[in-house]
């Protein structure tokens, strides 16, 4: 009895779980010119300021050169950071406002 109250159950389940699944909508990507060039502009500011780590890394053969490179990452890797977190801000509420769009 208590099986076959079961399977009646997990039957309603499967029903109701086809019924949202019917009602509801595909998640929708931005596939915007701009968004995308947003998030290009994102991932470059992340590659320049690995390669100017990378090159305090690797290219200071002396504690004159380190300190000029060093500088150098001070000042660019600041404003690559600002660059990032602007445009991935921005790329992440277009596509957010889109989607509440519709």
């Amino acid at each position: 009895e208590q099986e076959a109250e079961e399977k009646v159950r997990n039957e309603h389940i499967k029903e109701f779980q086809q019924e949202k699944a019917k009602e509801e909508q595909l998640p929708l990507k931005d596939k915007t010119t701009f968004s995308k060039a947003l998030k290009m502009v994102a991932i470059a500011a992340l590659l320049i300021t690995l390669v100017l780590a990378s090159v305090v890394l690797f290219g200071s053969e002396d504690q004159t050169v380190y300190e000029d490179n060093r500088n150098i990452f001070y000042r660019y890797a600041f404003i690559c950071t600002l660059i990032y977190f602007i445009t991935a801000y921005w790329a992440f509420r277009r596509g957010k406002d889109q989607k509440e769009a519709q």
